[in-house]
């Protein structure tokens, strides 16, 4: 319960939880406080034994947790899931006790793993998955305002892709102590733009700027990059090599956050943040975030994952191929 109520504080002071997602997501917290209290469930159980709590959540057997599903069940037994790591993970951060036991890291190691969402080729991060990240990004930055994957995350769910969060310097925010608006480099497929920080980005980019501002970083140089051999163009930021630095970051953490990786990659989250745009504010806005050449491109960018027909997983009748 208190990694509940944690989750709770937190959104109304940064917006952990995505706004159009809010109805969602505060459905499945009241699911989750309600079997939690029904059941007696503890943190330690949460993190020690989730199968089983994550059985009872989504009506399924434990021993079938970790199993193929059909999509509606899959997409349940995930939501469950990242709510209930995010949730382990910031009751653990509560314990004054410093111990290993109570380090997120050992909360996301000892988590469920569960099989691939969808068939789908790639696809956007869902909203449970942005909240998740956002917890475990929020206590990372916390716990060290320099932490790289943290900021690299957090460029990403403002909606630049992750070539583009290689080129950030200090000098593209509109205020470094407390930035509203970030310059966006573009590339040779996207414009060049300012995005918008909502409370969340806002405060882990701050968190980082300030802290970088007082160890006497160079304003005008790369923030969370630095070429491997300088000088030559196929390492500056922006490259294809730099580009795959910042997706390997993303990678990683994904992997650290026991996220199945066959339909995510680091751009996932990019395309969350446009679709989410594009429901909350319209195709203008969600173009203009975007960077693309033309509303078309956008489109095409976004709705570029297709099911892969050949994916079809055999369990004991309940498989992805019901959702083809």
């Amino acid at each position: 319960m208190t990694g509940i109520e944690r989750l709770r504080a937190l959104n109304d002071e940064i917006g952990l939880i995505p706004q159009p997602a809010a109805a969602g997501i505060d459905a499945l917290l009241a699911d989750l406080e309600e079997l939690f209290v029904e059941h007696q469930i503890t943190t330690l159980e949460l993190a020690a034994n989730g199968a089983r709590v994550l059985g009872i959540a989504a009506g399924i057997e434990d021993t079938a947790v970790s199993r193929y599903h059909a999509t509606e069940v899959a997409e349940r037994l995930h939501a469950y899931r990242n709510l209930m790591v995010a949730i382990a993970a910031l009751a653990a951060s509560t314990i004054e006790t410093s111990s290993p036991g109570t380090d997120p890291a050992t909360v996301y190691a000892h988590a469920v793993r569960l099989t691939r969402r969808t068939v789908q080729v790639r696809r956007a991060f869902a909203d449970d998955e942005v909240v998740l990240f956002r917890v475990a990004a929020y206590l990372a930055a916390t716990s060290d305002p320099r932490h790289h994957t943290a900021a690299v995350y957090t460029l990403l769910d403002a909606g630049l892709v992750p070539g583009e969060t290689t080129a950030v310097r200090i000098d593209d925010s509109d205020d470094a102590e407390q930035p509203t608006e970030l310059l966006a480099a573009g590339n040779a497929h996207l414009k060049s733009r300012f995005v918008h920080l909502d409370p969340f980005t806002r405060f882990v980019l701050s968190r980082h700027l300030q802290h970088a501002l007082r160890a006497g970083f160079d304003p005008t140089t790369p923030l969370l990059y630095t070429p491997q051999n300088r000088g030559k163009d196929t390492h500056q930021p922006g490259s294809p090599s730099a580009t795959a630095s910042a997706q390997r970051c993303i990678d990683r953490f994904i992997a650290q956050l026991g996220l199945p990786t066959g339909d995510i990659t680091a751009s996932s989250i990019t395309q969350w943040r446009v679709g989410a745009t594009l429901l909350s504010h319209g195709s203008d806005t969600a173009w203009a975030l975007s960077g693309r050449s033309s509303k078309e491109a956008m489109w095409r960018a976004l709705g570029a994952t297709r099911p892969r027909t050949t994916i079809r997983p055999d369990d004991d009748g309940e498989s992805f191929a019901a959702a083809i």
